[in-house]
């Protein structure tokens, strides 16, 4: 969860929006949820999720939550192809935001905390001063 803290401080510098905190934080909670479904239903004999499917979640964003459920719930740890795949992802999202935040780019901040973070200039000519 240090990653999704280090996306909030990114939006606290004006980096990034902080719905990518919140982003990240939705999708890791949903990947965890996954994660720990599919060790219950290996557990019980049910229906598994793919690993493609658990990948395709860690690489939309969930993989901290991933990683979490894979520690807590001791789920794919043994399995090296799995986990380097996943180590892949994970190099791949924190090069990514490190590289963002070292560049000064600011690619995912909407038109809103575009607007909100430029400065307010008021003249006379502005209709609500009349």
């Amino acid at each position: 969860l240090w990653f999704i803290a280090g996306i909030a401080v990114l939006a606290a510098l004006g980096r990034t929006s902080y719905w990518m905190a919140v982003y990240y934080g939705a999708m890791s909670a949903l990947c965890y949820s996954v994660y720990a479904g599919d060790k219950q239903r290996a557990a019980s004999g049910g229906r598994r999720v793919s690993e493609n499917t658990l990948h395709l979640l860690d690489m939309l964003g969930g993989w901290p939550g991933g990683i979490a459920a894979q520690q807590a719930k001791r789920h794919k740890r043994r399995k090296a192809g799995f986990m380097a795949i996943t180590g892949l992802i994970v190099c791949v999202h924190v090069l990514g935001w490190t590289w963002l935040a070292v560049s000064g780019r600011t690619p995912f901040l909407t038109l809103q905390d575009r607007v909100l973070s430029q400065p307010i200039e008021q003249t006379r000519d502005d209709w609500w001063v009349r």
